[in-house]
């Protein structure tokens, strides 16, 4: 069974720019927002798949890959669309 869920989380961000020391101040990272699988997820860092593939005979393979860090994430919130196995990689119409 996967379970989808939507992550508010902030990411890092770098700028290749001179400022000022008072300009500083107003710099902040993007605040995102994912939905997608977490598909493994250690004490520091969760790894989702927004896309997966499992064809007939195939192993599931994930792409849409983001990789977070456990102390940018503000929240996390498991969304109300769980598939069954019975759904996943049903590609037939």
């Amino acid at each position: 069974m996967r379970t989808i869920e939507k992550i508010w989380w902030y990411d890092p961000a770098g700028f290749a720019t001179w400022f000022s020391k008072d300009s500083v101040k107003d710099l902040e990272p993007a605040r995102c927002v994912t939905i997608a699988e977490v598909i493994h997820e250690t004490d520091k860092w969760i790894v989702t798949a927004a896309s997966y593939s499992n064809m007939e005979g195939s192993e599931t393979e994930y792409a849409d890959i983001t990789v977070i860090p456990k102390g940018c994430i503000e929240k996390r919130q498991v969304v109300d669309i769980v598939l069954s196995d019975e759904e996943e990689g049903d590609f037939e119409e």
